[in-house]
């Protein structure tokens, strides 16, 4: 079954203080930028990947946030008010220490990113003028376990202490898992030895427009070569004696076309070869593929 699952982050809003030209100081309502969130869906419990109600994954617990805003000021200059900035979960939800604050009448763009690995700054390249516009981040093949998510929101206003502002964050890649398993009442010694994506991109531009808070994403490959790719095995699968319980690996992989697996395996010593041709379509982003192999005699 193909599933889709979307993340929500909610910009939680802090009090502080601000000054009027022509008044003294006041106690004005201003706004601390914290985030909560909620997450609709579930993806199984595998490494790197983003599973459950919240923003967490098997890998590495909570997830860090990386934000980018840009101003448009009730007077002024608009301005990109702070890029790629690191919010940390805390017990009040994810927050940037030192505290960065919202501008009285100021409204916002944002985009944010979520991963286990922060990208470096040479990885990530932004619009201009408005920073919260476009992100680029080259995705490298270190990535197969590690589910990069991407929000945004696009004019934003201050709506005051103890309000929200809604960002749904979203999946850039697709989970496949292979799964493998040797025939019940079978006793014959059976192994994988490898499991192999044919013509298959593991790295590549991954491009996020803000779309007036609507993000959209596509991944770009010019610069990029495919080549047959194993598949990851985390779970030490490749090598060891299947039973009737099933056992998996499993990657993420950007969103791309499908071509066909191959997979190498042995029968009581012998090497046999299967290649499964895949269906004519696309291995959509925030989808999970599964693929059943049972070994037989």
């Amino acid at each position: 079954m193909k599933r889709r699952y979307i993340y929500l982050v909610l910009l939680a809003l802090l009090p502080l203080f601000s000054c009027r030209k022509g008044e003294g100081m006041s106690e004005e309502p201003r706004v601390e930028f914290c985030f909560v969130q909620t997450v609709e869906g579930e993806l199984p419990l595998t490494r790197g990947v983003v599973n459950g109600t919240s923003l967490v994954d098997s890998e590495s617990g909570d997830r860090d946030l990386y934000v980018t805003s840009f101003l448009h000021p009730q007077f002024g200059n608009e301005i990109n008010y702070f890029v790629n900035e690191r919010f940390v979960k805390t017990a009040g939800g994810w927050k940037r220490e030192p505290s960065v604050y919202w501008p009285v009448g100021a409204v916002m763009d944002m985009m944010a990113y979520s991963s286990e690995t922060p990208f470096n700054e040479f990885d990530i390249s932004w619009g201009e003028p408005n920073n919260a516009e476009i992100m680029r981040l080259r995705v490298g093949n270190d990535r197969t376990q590690d589910d990069v998510l991407y929000g945004a929101c696009w004019s934003q206003t201050n709506p005051g202490a103890g309000n929200v502002t809604a960002i749904s964050m979203h999946h850039s890649q697709a989970l496949l898992e292979f799964t493998f398993a040797r025939k019940a009442g079978s006793m014959a010694v059976c192994k994988v030895e490898s499991v192999t994506i044919t013509d298959c991109y593991l790295s590549g531009d991954l491009i996020v427009s803000n779309n007036a808070g609507a993000p959209t994403h596509r991944w770009d490959f010019r610069r990029y070569i495919a080549s047959n790719a194993g598949v990851d095995d985390v779970n030490n699968v490749i090598g060891t004696v299947l039973t009737s319980t099933p056992v998996s690996l499993s990657m993420l992989v950007p969103e791309q076309e499908m071509k066909s697996v191959i997979v190498t395996y042995t029968v009581n010593g012998e090497q046999k070869t299967a290649v499964k041709e895949l269906p004519h379509g696309n291995w959509v982003a925030g989808r999970h593929y599964t693929y059943v192999f049972t070994v037989t005699d």
